[in-house]
């Protein structure tokens, strides 16, 4: 027969201890590298900018769009160029933990986003196009939001928009966000 039994299964390991075992994180994000890598720039504000425009008005196929801060009309594409940012990566590209990237950028600066959205009292294009407009919600439907610290009702909210999402746009966010949830739930049971 080609099966051990259970005993024999667990005998065969007898040597080796949990705690010599230490599980290690698949994300190579590394938020204090991320935060010195947008520093050594010298465009943290424009970065930030950046990030709002692209979370709250959106981006896509490879066009970022402008956005103005203080007096000047930044285009995106230029800006990230001159600061290192990471564009047109294939999806099984392997990037460093303090490497920037558009997504990167909207998550870096989540509260930055959240706090902007309930300032200005405005709404995202995820918002408006993808919710069913529960204005209690508008400040957490925007990319990146997944790694706010969210409750249970906002969470189930957040999903069901990006399942809309899903549908519509014939893409998977929501297996992403699932795994985000996940690895916070495990972050917070206690050992």
């Amino acid at each position: 027969m080609p099966f051990l039994t259970d005993r024999e299964l667990l005998e065969f390991t007898k040597d080796i201890q949990f705690d010599q075992i230490e599980l290690m994180s698949q994300d190579n994000y590394n938020e204090a590298l991320i935060a010195e890598t947008i520093e050594k720039t010298g465009k943290k504000a424009e970065l930030m900018s950046a990030a709002l425009n692209m979370a709250i008005v959106g981006y896509g196929n490879q066009k970022y769009g402008e956005v103005k801060y203080k007096d000047h009309v930044l285009n995106l594409a230029e800006l990230f160029q001159r600061s290192g940012v990471k564009v047109k990566l294939p999806k099984s590209a392997v990037i460093g933990e303090g490497d920037l990237t558009p997504n990167r950028l909207c998550r870096f600066f989540r509260l930055q986003i959240r706090d902007y959205i309930r300032a200005k009292k405005t709404s995202t294009y995820m918002f408006k196009k993808y919710s069913d407009g529960d204005a209690g919600y508008a400040d957490i439907c925007f990319r990146g939001s997944e790694y706010l610290d969210l409750d249970r009702e906002q969470i189930e909210y957040l999903r069901g928009v990006l399942i809309n999402m899903d549908r519509k746009l014939n893409i998977n966010l929501v297996e992403k966000f699932n795994r985000v949830q996940d690895a916070k739930m495990r972050k917070h049971i206690p050992k």
